[in-house]
């Protein structure tokens, strides 16, 4: 994945800045301390998105759809604001040797994401495919689309906080939707590094151990630069809001109770209940273990009120969405117990416990998790914001064994890829702190060198490691299928249906195996399995599209089955790749009535000339055996 020019990449960057504004205007104008630049930066761009996500559901409760100009008027505005803001404050411009360390740190996080992401044209795996299909939707509706027609016959109730933000980017830089998604989801994950800065900052002022914590993040583990491969947007969205939350949080609890705090807290409480289900529960134990150590402290029992009115607040303002959403939604809330690994296996799938452990590694990963763990245990015996830190890393932990006490839906999996957080912060706490204990009894050894050694040579083993993280298997799409499927978009009807090779996925539902899967999001041609939010259909629907794409699974060229199913589906063209699926091109090398129209490297693009159809099955409906 490359900017085709330099123009491209000045875009870009003025459309992060178009959700960065919004938030920086607001925080400009609020009171409290004064901040690092990098910590300014980060609570700015989780604001705007959450900003971003409220704008469009007031704009979807009002029937106000967004254009091009109104975007722009409000990017005036909080430009204007912000810069106002800024004279009010009259702000210390000076630069550092520590500024440079983090501007340093951040630009290598930025290009170490892209680099990982070079060999992608097409946003990975399976969730991207309905990620690009709904950007697309919010920049056509300008909003929140009322429902997935006629596309797909279902209400739409997905979680829309990454959807708004990356439609905003999309608009502003002038990229396609996949392009954008591309692009923006590689700043999303080096936000969540500089995200984890800040909920370190908030623990312990100390730009040592949160500088470390954004290294950790940014160039060391797995997570969440491992989210690429599986397109894991959303929750990447949700992982940059949640630190600045936990920050405000425990900023408000622990240190200055201002209502600036709570303000923001509010916000990204509701931006994140618009972003991710998951990341919002995880909030919401936070919220409750700092709740606990408020009413523990007897001088600070009152600021108990302040975090129930802000995070009440902050639902409130996400309710016009999530009662709608509850509505709809078919996923079942509750607890469960998994007594045993083979209870495991069969509430999950087969070797579910060494699939965890395959997503705590690599090794190096392990270790790391190891350390965080150890440093959670030590944090236990210390007072304030890190213990609670600490407690709900371990029970974040305890979640993540295959087997006890389940929150459904979520799975252990779903808790292991987020355990970098608390692990990081942990590690990077106990890894200053032993540096310091060092320095104060034996100065001559000089542990700050030593350490801070040890840790860039910690980040070299990151880099080197996961340069190239994206795993191939979770790439469907390639080159040869975004060229195809921008030629299908130019040279074929707009009413064209394509057959594309489909196979089984999980939870009774089927996907795409290859870039065909891509026609609808990306060309706007229809297929006959569409993404994978035909879930949000009626059972009927469900049904009869899986009964389609298991048929369309098994056929194996120009039979009968074959043509049937072009008869009674509508379909006019064929989308095939070499080495993918049942179907192949040199099946219909020879196949009366289905002509190539486009060809480039593995992919083939056939037209199907429905006037052979008559002559290939008899009118009756009697069973036919022979072509």
């Amino acid at each position: 994945m490359m900017f085709p020019d330099p123009a491209a990449v000045i875009t870009s960057i003025l459309a992060i800045l178009g959700i960065i504004l919004p938030g920086a205007a607001g925080l400009a104008w609020q009171s409290g301390r004064r901040r690092s630049w990098i910590e300014a930066l980060s609570i700015s761009f989780g604001l705007g998105m959450a900003i971003v996500a409220l704008l469009a559901v007031s704009g979807r409760m009002a029937g106000v759809r967004f254009s091009p100009a109104a975007l722009i008027a409000v990017e005036i505005i909080s430009a204007v604001l912000l810069v106002l803001g800024i004279f009010r404050r009259r702000p210390r411009w000076r630069v550092t040797s520590f500024i440079a360390l983090e501007i340093l740190a951040l630009l290598g996080v930025i290009a170490l994401r892209f680099f990982q992401a070079r060999d992608l044209a097409l946003p990975a795996w399976v969730d991207s495919v309905h990620h690009t299909f709904l950007v697309r939707l919010f920049l056509e509706q300008g909003g929140i689309p009322a429902d997935l027609l006629p596309w797909i016959p279902g209400p739409f109730y997905y979680h829309i906080g990454f959807h708004a933000s990356a439609a905003v980017f999309s608009a502003f830089s002038g990229l396609t939707p996949d392009a954008a998604i591309l692009v923006f989801g590689q700043l999303l994950n080096a936000a969540a590094a500089v995200s984890a800065h800040r909920l370190s900052m908030a623990i312990r002022p100390d730009r040592r151990r949160a500088l470390l914590v954004m290294v950790l993040v940014g160039f060391f583990t797995q997570m969440p630069a491992f989210y690429l491969s599986w397109g894991r947007y959303t929750l990447l969205a949700g992982m940059v809001l949640l630190p600045l939350a936990m920050a405000e949080a425990l900023e408000f609890a622990a240190r200055a109770p201002r209502r600036s705090t709570l303000l923001r807290l509010a916000i990204l409480t509701a931006g994140l209940l618009l972003t991710h289900y998951l990341a919002a529960i995880l909030l919401a134990v936070f919220l409750t273990l700092t709740g606990v150590y408020v009413l523990l402290r007897r001088e600070r029992r009152r600021r108990i009120i302040g975090l129930l009115v802000s995070a009440g607040s902050g639902t409130a303002l996400a309710l016009p969405w999530l009662i709608p959403m509850l509505r709809y939604s078919t996923v079942e809330v509750g607890f469960d117990v998994v007594a045993s690994q083979a209870a495991a296996d069969a509430a999950y799938f087969a070797d579910y416990a060494s699939y965890i452990w395959r997503l705590l590694g690599p090794l190096r990963n392990q270790i790391f998790l190891g350390a965080g763990l150890l440093a959670a245990l030590a944090a236990l015996f210390r007072r304030g914001p890190l213990r609670i830190l600490a407690v709900w890393g371990l029970i974040l932990g305890l979640q993540t064994l295959p087997w006890g006490l389940r929150f459904e839906p979520f799975r252990p999996d779903h808790l292991a890829i987020v355990l970098f957080l608390p692990a990081a912060v942990l590690a990077a706490d106990g890894f200053i702190a032993l540096a310091d204990w060092i320095d104060r009894r034996r100065p001559v050894l000089r542990p700050r060198f030593f350490f801070a050694g040890a840790a860039l040579a910690l980040c070299a083993v990151g880099v080197w490691q996961t340069r190239d993280i994206l795993s191939p298997r979770t790439v469907f799409a390639d080159t040869d299928d975004r060229r195809a499927v921008l030629w299908a978009a130019a040279n074929t009807p707009a009413d064209a249906v394509f057959l594309i090779n489909t196979e089984y996925w999980q939870n009774g539902l089927y996907r795409g195996s290859d870039g065909g899967w891509w026609l609808l999001p990306l060309a706007n041609r229809r297929t006959l399995l569409p993404p994978m939010l035909y879930s949000f259909a009626d059972r009927a629907y469900i049904l009869k599209t899986n009964g389609l794409a298991e048929e369309v699974s098994r056929l194996e060229g120009c039979t009968v089955d074959f043509w049937r199913l072009v008869r009674e589906q509508g379909v006019t063209h064929v989308y095939i790749k070499e080495g993918v699926g049942s179907l192949k091109p040199e099946t219909f090398d020879s196949c009366r009535g289905v002509m190539e129209i486009f060809h480039t490297g593995k992919v083939w693009i056939f037209r199907i000339d429905s006037s052979f159809i008559s002559g290939i099955l008899p009118s009756t409906t009697e069973p036919v055996l022979t072509p």
